[in-house]
């Protein structure tokens, strides 16, 4: 589902696109941005940090999937 991505902002100023859905954890990292967790495939994790602190991510969340349900 489209709602379930999130358009986040990377360490180096690049829009990236982050499929929350798969996320396994989300926390807060020294800078005040955040670490984003996601199960890749078997066994092996992915990890994404992005400037957006975790509240924003998931205000960003539920902002897409409520457009999406529109």
């Amino acid at each position: 589902m489209a709602s379930e991505w999130v358009k986040l902002t990377n360490e180096t100023g690049e829009c990236i696109y982050v499929n929350l859905a798969n996320a396994n954890w989300i926390f807060t990292t020294i800078n005040g941005g955040s670490a984003i967790w996601c199960r890749v495939n078997a066994g092996i994790d992915g990890r994404v940090h992005v400037k957006e602190p975790p509240e924003k991510v998931f205000v960003l969340f539920d902002e897409a999937k409520s457009a999406e349900g529109a």
